[in-house]
């Protein structure tokens, strides 16, 4: 595992705004079954095909099935990345601590990316050989991450699915942008050409999740699929608890998922708005991934307006 004065080191050689590199394009791909080729199929395309295990609902009793499967997934990929194909894994931090070493004893090919879905309360051990991005969801967390000492930082704007903040992607970028000294990527409604304009606005690369989620290789079954295809964008909404936070509870979670009445989860969230913090919060964690839809909320984003279009258009992610 790399230490806090390694990663110093490095994060102050090659992490600046500034500093010359490639445009990146991370692809998240829900760690559901089928996940490892789409993640190939991003690499092979030039981008970064992303196992998402934090966009499952969080259940300590499957962790270990959990980790079975990425295992699996990653020891596939591990036989067939071609040279300078690059693949990773999104977590959050309790899956991290978990499986921090197992990460770092896989093989995911060489530089393989980690993103953490939320800013950990304090430093993390990073496996030996990643690089490590952290996602932000305002100037406070941004700060907060590149305190622990990371590759960059994921501006998560209000139009993604799951946990949001209150600024949209491109006033949170430029904010970023302007705050802190490591790469800032852009997630949110990332489409064909807002990925481009990030790009001129000194993005150091983005992340395209519900745009890509109809693709050939999605390994979203089929009936999901056909609920997504139709959809604007403006079926997803916003949910918040309405109490007030509190010491033992925390501030409670912002959620963006698809508000549709397939899924009785999200009648369920609903229903808790007027609950405490806590228990809203672990509601969330509960209800709001990927999964059956009678059990699940779905983390989908304005983006997936996109997915169609962009689906019919190029066929593949790769493309």
């Amino acid at each position: 595992m790399n230490t806090q004065n390694e990663r110093t080191q490095e994060s102050t050689a090659t992490s600046t705004n500034k500093a010359p590199g490639a445009f990146e394009c991370l692809v998240l791909v829900p760690l559901l079954a089928g996940a490892e080729r789409m993640a190939l199929e991003a690499a092979r395309g030039g981008g970064i095909g992303i196992l998402d295990a934090a966009s499952l609902p969080v259940d300590r009793s499957t962790e270990a099935t959990v980790w079975a499967q990425l295992r699996r997934q990653a020891r596939w990929l591990a036989d067939r990345l071609h040279s300078g194909e690059r693949v990773g894994v999104r977590c959050n931090a309790p899956q991290l601590c978990a499986w921090g070493e197992l990460l770092g004893s896989e093989s995911f090919g060489a530089e393989p990316v980690l993103v953490l879905d939320h800013v950990p309360r304090v430093n993390t051990a990073t496996p030996a050989g990643w690089s490590l991005l952290v996602e932000a969801r305002s100037v406070e967390e941004a700060e907060r991450a590149e305190a622990l000492v990371v590759d960059g930082i994921l501006a998560c704007g209000n139009e993604a699915g799951g946990t949001v903040g209150q600024d949209a992607t491109f006033i949170l970028t430029q904010k970023l942008l302007t705050t802190v000294d490591v790469p800032v990527y852009a997630r949110g409604g990332i489409g064909q050409y807002s990925a481009a304009a990030c790009r001129a606005g000194g993005c150091r690369g983005v992340v395209l999740d519900d745009a890509v989620l109809l693709t050939s290789e999605s390994p979203l079954p089929s009936a999901w699929k056909q609920q997504l295809r139709m959809l604007m964008g403006h079926e997803t909404a916003v949910f918040s608890c309405l109490q007030s936070p509190t010491a033992s509870g925390g501030p409670a979670v912002s959620v963006r998922v698809l508000d549709r009445p397939v899924l009785m989860a999200v009648a369920r969230l609903k229903k808790m708005v007027r609950e405490s913090c806590a228990s809203w919060n672990s509601a969330v964690d509960k209800h709001v991934g990927w999964g059956p839809p009678e059990e699940c909320a779905w983390p989908v984003g304005q983006a997936m307006a996109s997915a169609k279009t962009l689906a019919e258009r190029w066929g593949t992610v790769r493309a």
